[in-house]
Parts: structure tokens; C-alpha cells; sequence
């Protein structure tokens, strides 16, 4: 193979005749110079055409994005608004239950859970084999069915946030028992929100103990041969009597400190 002259060696000279062809790239993939191998010059050309969105899809994702964000929101200032409203209903429909429902659970949470269980499972295979059915009138009834199912369970759980706020006394709450239930019901709704935990373990949990608790006190009462019917403002004095002394406690506590 000839070569470059012995004085040319390290350099190219006029008359310099290489033994191979020299290959060049292709003008669309030609690179930058060596000089700006870490920068683009102006006449800069990339081997591939530099894709980008154009603006009106921009746009539309951005406002997908938006619109994705307002609506878990919404979602969820309505479900911390929605299920306190629904146990104050419980409470304004069944006061002397959900007092005596609170009454049970304020022994124990885990045999009302275990007794809510196969009542969760029922439940949920019935609205499965309902909706699992292409008609509209099935679907109508799997939605009926779980909305009968959540009513019957929030009444338990109405009892469950009247605990809750029982062990949070306040002294107004003896001339307005139900205020007990609200801030119960603020604090458990607020626990659902919490990522994980409160979707996963604290809701299903609460449903699941609110239907076992309630199901527990109506065979309760039927054994008993009263029904769910108790005497009437009994549990409601007590409860009223139990705030006061825990709120005098406090009370008492607070000024010897």
C-alpha cells in the first residue's frame, strides 16, 4: 500500500494519494466540527429531524392534566363532606341504636370485625354477580344493592365515630350529645384520606366492623325480646353524664397544672 512521503508522514500533502477510498458521511448526517464536538455551531444539521409537540396538543394535555387534578379533589372534599353528613343522619334516624352500637364497640373492635366479614363478602360477591350481568336492569339493581349495603354499614360506623368522640370529650357535648358524633366523624373521615393506609385499611376496616357491630346488636336484640328498641333517653343521659365527668376531669386537671 503506498503511503505519504517520509517528510509528510503526519500530514497530508497536495499530491496525497491515499490507498483506500475515503469515505464520507452523507450530507443529513454529517456532525458538527471538531472544533465544536461539544456544542452546536450554526450550521449544525442532526442526523435526525428534532421532534416536538405542536402547541394545541401541548395545550390539551396540560388542560387534561388540570382537569384530572380538580376532579380527585372535588372527590375528595365530597367524601370528607359526604360521610359525616351520612352518620349524623344515622344519629338523627336511630339515636338510641347508634348510642348502643358506640356502647359495644367501646369493649371491643375485633369480634364486630370478624361478624362484618362474611356480611363484606356476601355483599361484594352479590354486586359482582349483579353487575357481571349485561342489562341495564342488573345494573340498576348491583347499584341499588351496594348503596343498601354502604347505608346499612355507615349505620355501624356512626356508632364507631360516636365512640371515637367520646374518647375525645368536650364539655358542650352535654347539651349537644350529637356534636360527639361530628368530631368522631371529622377525625375518621380525615384518616381515610391518608395515602394507603386510610384507603386501604382504615375505610374497608370501618365498613367492615360498622356492619359486623350493627348485625352483632340486632341479633342481640332479638334475643333479648326487646328488639334494637332500648328505654328511651337511657343511654343518652348516661353518655351525657360520662362527657361531663371526663370533661370536668380534664378541667380540674388543667387548673392544678
Amino acid at each position: 500500500m503506498a503511503g505519504a512521503p517520509a517528510s509528510s508522514r503526519h500530514g497530508r500533502s497536495a499530491g496525497f494519494q491515499p490507498a483506500w477510498p475515503e469515505r464520507r458521511l452523507p450530507a443529513g448526517m454529517a456532525g458538527a466540527p471538531a472544533s465544536s464536538r461539544h456544542g452546536r455551531s450554526a450550521g449544525f444539521q442532526p442526523a435526525w429531524p428534532e421532534r416536538r409537540l405542536p402547541a394545541g396538543i401541548l395545550n390539551q394535555v396540560i388542560i387534561m392534566l388540570v382537569a384530572d387534578v380538580i376532579m380527585w379533589f372535588l372527590v375528595i372534599v365530597g367524601v370528607c363532606v359526604a360521610f359525616p353528613a351520612l352518620w349524623l343522619l344515622s344519629r338523627g334516624l336511630y339515636p338510641r341504636q347508634v348510642e348502643n352500637i358506640a356502647d359495644y364497640l367501646d369493649k371491643s373492635l375485633v369480634k364486630p370485625f370478624f361478624m362484618g366479614l362474611p356480611i363484606a363478602a356476601a355483599g361484594f360477591f352479590i354486586v359482582a354477580v349483579l353487575g357481571g350481568k349485561k342489562s341495564p336492569f342488573m345494573d340498576i339493581a348491583a347499584f341499588l344493592t351496594l348503596g343498601a349495603i354502604l347505608f346499612y354499614a355507615n349505620i355501624g360506623v356512626a356508632g364507631l365515630a360516636t365512640m371515637i368522640g367520646r374518647r375525645l370529650p368536650s364539655p358542650s357535648d352535654a347539651e349537644r350529645a350529637w356534636k360527639g358524633t361530628l368530631r368522631g366523624g371529622t377525625v375518621l373521615v380525615l384518616s381515610f384520606v391518608f395515602p394507603f393506609l386510610g384507603w386501604f385499611c382504615i375505610l374497608p376496616f370501618s365498613l367492615i366492623i360498622g356492619a359486623g357491630a350493627l348485625t352483632s346488636r340486632l341479633i342481640a336484640g332479638r334475643r333479648s325480646g326487646g328488639g334494637f328498641i332500648v328505654k328511651p333517653n337511657k343511654i343518652e343521659a348516661e353518655s351525657a353524664k360520662t362527657n361531663v365527668a371526663h370533661a370536668g376531669a380534664d378541667e380540674t386537671v388543667r387548673m392544678t397544672s
